[in-house]
């Protein structure tokens, strides 16, 4: 079989000087040239695992799609705009998000997401004076963060559940059972140094992880249901959580370094919102 060789790309991860560098060469005797970023199957991956460059496309995209939208439909009005939205614009932010969907302390590229949507639902008529948590409450839709932590939830209760394989057979995620706490996520234990911190950091392995440990345990505790039961318990879960983007003047959470967080993370450590969840014994 004939190979093209202008196709193959060599992706190094990582800066281990101790390690042995190779040339690589293509069917033609060329060199395969490094590149700090590839794209597999439409997500890029950058040497150093963090995911700016994807974030920067995807919203690059979403962009692109939304202002198309704008120029190509004239009307305004509520359900059209938001069917343009869902089916034209969105898709390009929730491509494989769970994989590349920032941290919670990721504030730039967490803004960056929010403002695509932000900037489209304020040319929806009777929303150009609405601040943005408003405009989400009335067009009953999540803020883009709250949707990809939504996703990141679902996925982690279908490696729960066995409907799609762990991270990992050796350092796969691991759920423990307590009869006070409930059902919790619990991320292995393996050595890390340097930037491989961050990279950890950034996985979905740890985010998602403590995403499902701050759901009260009335919602972890489902067992041996559909995903479509549990993503509509789940969806009566998160109306206690507010959802209100850090743009937005008030209502918000912080994190631990004060800053303003519409994570869920954060919500749940605010101790008003974390009574009112453990209290829940039925959804």
């Amino acid at each position: 079989m004939c190979l093209n060789g202008e196709k193959f790309e060599h992706h190094r991860i990582g800066k281990n000087l101790d390690v042995q560098k190779y040339a690589y060469k293509n069917p033609e005797g060329d060199i395969i040239n490094v590149k700090d970023h590839i794209k597999d199957l439409g997500v890029y991956i950058s040497n150093d695992l963090t995911w700016t460059r994807q974030i920067e496309e995807a919203v690059s995209k979403a962009r692109m799609m939304s202002g198309w939208a704008l120029r190509t439909f004239c009307t305004r009005e509520r359900e059209p705009m938001i069917i343009i939205w869902n089916s034209l614009v969105r898709p390009h932010l929730d491509y494989c998000s769970p994989l590349w969907s920032p941290r919670p302390s990721n504030l730039k590229d967490i803004d960056m997401l929010e403002q695509t949507q932000r900037t489209f639902t304020r040319q929806i008529n009777g929303m150009e004076n609405s601040d943005y948590a408003h405009r989400l409450k009335m067009l009953k839709t999540y803020s883009i963060q709250r949707r990809q932590e939504r996703y990141k939830v679902l996925y982690l209760y279908k490696i729960k559940e066995g409907f799609v394989p762990n991270i990992s057979k050796e350092y796969g995620l691991e759920f423990t059972h307590h009869v006070r706490h409930g059902c919790r996520c619990v991320l292995p234990k393996y050595p890390l140094r340097g930037k491989s911190v961050r990279a950890r950091d950034d996985s979905f392995a740890l985010t998602a992880c403590d995403l499902w440990n701050c759901l009260p345990s009335v919602i972890r505790d489902i067992s041996g249901k559909n995903v479509s039961y549990f993503k509509c318990k789940l969806d009566k879960i998160l109306y206690y959580y507010p959802d209100v983007p850090r743009c937005s003047s008030s209502g918000h959470s912080f994190d631990r370094h004060g800053r303003k967080s519409n994570s869920i993370i954060d919500h749940y450590n605010n101790r008003r919102i974390r009574q009112v969840l453990d209290q829940l014994t039925d959804i």
